[in-house]
């Protein structure tokens, strides 16, 4: 975190749910120190049980 520079943009979808487990896609475009501009897309996907999240995993 203390490397990025610049957030030029940032965005999060609205949440696409089925059964137990539900999804959201994230977009960030960043700069980052050492790096340069970085664009990072990732599908983060959860699952519920008894109202708490119990699973996360990110793709990216």
């Amino acid at each position: 975190m203390k490397r990025i520079t610049e957030v030029h943009h940032a965005y999060t979808t609205q949440p696409v749910v089925g059964g137990n487990y539900f999804s959201v896609g994230r977009v960030t475009d960043l700069t980052v120190e050492g790096l340069g501009r970085v664009k990072i897309d990732q599908i983060m996907l959860y699952e519920v049980k008894d109202g708490q999240i119990v699973l996360e995993q990110f793709f990216y």
